[in-house]
């Protein structure tokens, strides 16, 4: 398991129950600038990567449920997909979702930003539990 730093109003929360990680889950990724990241070291060469992330998404603090989406940032660029998570019935139920991502050999730094004005209440509010980097062979 990565351990990684939460930025801005980001912040480890263990108030729902169902997570993995004694310490608690990432909240509080509620606003352009809060984020997850992490380092990763001795990354070897592959074709590719997949992120899977363990997460939960029900009404937030802004009054909505809905399908929200995070900014996957890696090496300082932000990737022009986002990471898309469904609604979860509730806080303390869990998903996985996952998408392909491309590191480099050696060092990465990997976040998972909230990057979106939230305007239209689809961006933010994800609870993190987990997150997961997997080599891929196509």
């Amino acid at each position: 398991m990565l351990t990684g730093v939460a930025d801005g109003g980001a912040k480890i929360e263990d108030i729902s129950k169902g997570s993995s990680n004694p310490q608690g889950y990432v909240a509080g990724l509620n606003n352009p600038g809060d984020s997850e990241t992490l380092k990763l070291t001795n990354v070897p060469r592959k074709p590719g990567y997949s992120l899977i992330v363990r997460y939960a998404n029900n009404i937030a603090n802004d009054g909505f449920a809905a399908k929200r989406k995070l900014g996957v940032v890696i090496n300082g660029v932000l990737d022009q997909q986002r990471l898309v998570f469904p609604e979860t019935l509730t806080w303390e139920d869990w998903a996985q979702v996952a998408m392909k991502v491309q590191l480099r050999p050696g060092s990465d730094q990997l976040s998972l930003a909230c990057v979106d004005n939230d305007a239209h209440h689809d961006a933010c509010h994800i609870n993190i539990d987990w997150i997961q980097v997997v080599a891929v062979d196509q």
